[in-house]
């Protein structure tokens, strides 16, 4: 999660008094689809612009990208 913070993949995430990381429903919501980009294969440019496209206009365009690069993914595998 750090790591994600740091290249801006995610939003940097509030912390409690105990510097613990403090998630919101959403920020789950961001971090499964990064976890379910970078198991499609997709690199870490294309997951930042995925996660901003579904923050900022929904997830539409976002599904067709998706949709698109499942039969590469499983091509090479």
């Amino acid at each position: 999660i750090r790591y994600y913070e740091s290249i801006g993949v995610i939003k940097s995430l509030e912390r409690s008094h105990n510097t613990y990381r403090q998630f919101t429903a959403r920020d789950i919501e961001r971090l499964i689809m990064v976890r379910r980009a970078r198991a499609l294969g997709l690199s870490l440019s294309d997951i930042k612009n995925l996660v901003s496209e579904c923050i900022d206009k929904g997830c539409g365009e976002a599904r067709g990208y998706i949709a698109e690069r499942i039969p590469k993914y499983l091509h090479e595998v």
